[in-house]
C-alpha cells in the first residue's frame, strides 16, 4: 500500500501532538553583565554580553530573552528591559524607565503572555508592559505594611500571583486585587525575601538574604527551613522538582549552582567556574531553533502549550 506525504505527515503530528512536544527545558543564569544558557546536564549552550548591570531575567516560550538592567544616570534611576533572540543577539530596548525615586525589579511572565515587574518606591507596586514593551496599566499596590522591595513575582495555576514585599509574601488575584498576607518570613531568619520559586507539589520556596530558604506549603504554612551552605543569590525549581540554588561569585570568587531535594538533600553541582556573581537563574521550556526543513515545517503545524517556571504555581489557600 503507498501512503501519501500528507498522511505520514499527519500520523506523525498527530503522535506528536499526543506524545513528545518539540520543547526543550533550558537553565538561564544572568551574572552581573553577561546571561549564559545551559542545558539540563549543565553543558554551556550560549553566553552573550549586556552593557549595564542586570537584576532580572524572563524568557519566553520562543526561547527569547528579556533582560532587566538597572542603573543611576544624574541622580535618576534608569531601569530598562532590553529583549535578545535565542542565541543572544540583541534585539531592541523595549522598555526605558527613568524616575527620580523609583525603579523596577522582579521580571517575569504572566499567563497573559504580558511582562509583569515590581516597581520599588515610597509605595511599591507591579507593573505590566506588553512584549513589544507597550505600557499596561499599573496591576496591583502592595499593601503590606513593611515597605520592602518586589524582588520576585511569581503566578499560580489560577492566575493569582504572589509577590515578595520584604519579610512577607502578598498575594493578588488576576485582576490585581490584594488576597492578604500568604506568608510571613520566620523571625529567627531575620532577613527579606530575594527570590521565590514553587514546585509541582505547590510548595513555595523563599529565599532570604541571610541564606536561607524557607518552605512554606499551598496554604502559607511554613514546612522546613533549609541552609544550603554558600553565598547563594538566586533560586530556581525545574519540571523534576530539582531545586537549584545559584550563588558564589563575591568578592572575586566564581560563582556556582548547587542542587538538591526539596528536603534539601544534597544531589551535587550543576555548574561551577561561573565568571561572576550569579544574579538570577531561571528555567524555560522553549522551542528549539529548527535544524532541518523539516522540522521547520512541523514547528510551524504543532501547537503544543510549554510549562514554564513563571506559571507552575499551587492552589490559593480556601
Amino acid at each position: 500500500m503507498m501512503f501519501s506525504n500528507h498522511y505520514f505527515v499527519g500520523v506523525f503530528l498527530a503522535a506528536l501532538t499526543t506524545s513528545t512536544c518539540l520543547a526543550v527545558e533550558r537553565a538561564y543564569i544572568a551574572l552581573p553583565n553577561q546571561v549564559m544558557t545551559f542545558d539540563k546536564s549543565g553543558t554551556l549552550l550560549d553566553s552573550f554580553a549586556t552593557t549595564d548591570r542586570i537584576s532580572d531575567i524572563a524568557v519566553n516560550e520562543l526561547g527569547e530573552i528579556f533582560v532587566l538592567s538597572f542603573g543611576v544616570v544624574d541622580a535618576d534611576f534608569v531601569s530598562r528591559i532590553d529583549k535578545f533572540d535565542m542565541a543572544g543577539n540583541f534585539s531592541e530596548t523595549i522598555v526605558t524607565d527613568v524616575a527620580s525615586n523609583t525603579h523596577l525589579l522582579g521580571l517575569t511572565i504572566g499567563p497573559d503572555q504580558n511582562l509583569y515587574v515590581g516597581r520599588n518606591g515610597a509605595t511599591d507596586s507591579v507593573e505590566r508592559f506588553t512584549q513589544d514593551g507597550d505600557a499596561l496599566a499599573s496591576i496591583a499596590t502592595i499593601s503590606t505594611p513593611v515597605p520592602g522591595a518586589p524582588f520576585a513575582i511569581v503566578f499560580d495555576s489560577s492566575e493569582n500571583f504572589y509577590v515578595t514585599d520584604s519579610n512577607l509574601i502578598e498575594g493578588f488575584s488576576s485582576d490585581g486585587q490584594s488576597l492578604g498576607t500568604f506568608a510571613t518570613i520566620n523571625p529567627s531568619l531575620a532577613s527579606f525575601v530575594n527570590d521565590l520559586d514553587i514546585d509541582s507539589q505547590d510548595n513555595v520556596y523563599a529565599a532570604v538574604l541571610a541564606g536561607e530558604i524557607e518552605v512554606f506549603d499551598a496554604s502559607g504554612i511554613s514546612q522546613r527551613i533549609l541552609d544550603p551552605q554558600n553565598d547563594k543569590r538566586s533560586i530556581a525549581i525545574d519540571s523534576d522538582d530539582i531545586l537549584y540554588v545559584a550563588g558564589g561569585g563575591s568578592g572575586g570568587t566564581l560563582g556556582s549552582v548547587e542542587t538538591f531535594l526539596g528536603d534539601g538533600t544534597p544531589l551535587g553541582t550543576f555548574v561551577s567556574g561561573l565568571p561572576g556573581e550569579p544574579i538570577d537563574m531561571v528555567f524555560a521550556t522553549v522551542i528549539p531553533e529548527p535544524n532541518s526543513l523539516l522540522i521547520a515545517v512541523l514547528m510551524v503545524l504543532v501547537s503544543c502549550t510549554y510549562p514554564r517556571r513563571q506559571l507552575r504555581g499551587f492552589e490559593s489557600p480556601s
